[in-house]
């Protein structure tokens, strides 16, 4: 999809994810914050290598951990109903997922560009 550059001026955090192994069209993508919150739960349309996030959610200095796969179940789903799209306020379940990365934040620019 298309992409836009953010402001000079902007604050908010964005996470560029590099992955050496597609994620595969069937598989989730999920981030969350060490304590276990939700950041983003999405399906992408097709296989991918790269995946752009931004969120006033994500904080600088707080550590994030990357899944590809698991499943989720209840809450809401925007998107197609081949089933790609986005996961919202439901329960993701890490069993027969990967753990990609963890990272932290930076504390000094807005882009974390994470590379795994």
């Amino acid at each position: 999809g298309m992409t836009k550059n953010f402001s000079t001026t902007s604050t908010q955090r964005t996470m560029y994810l590099k992955s050496s192994a597609q994620l595969a069209a069937t598989s989730l993508l999920h981030i969350r914050n060490a304590s276990g919150t939700e950041m983003v739960t999405f399906k992408p349309k097709n296989a991918v290598y790269y995946f752009h996030f931004s969120s006033p959610n994500v904080s600088a200095g707080t550590s994030y951990q990357v899944y590809f796969g698991g499943s989720y179940a209840g809450g809401s789903f925007v998107g197609n109903t081949s089933g790609w799209g986005l996961y919202t306020g439901g329960t993701y379940t890490t069993t027969g997922a990967t753990l990609k990365s963890t990272f932290t934040a930076s504390g000094s620019s807005t882009l974390n560009t994470v590379t795994f």
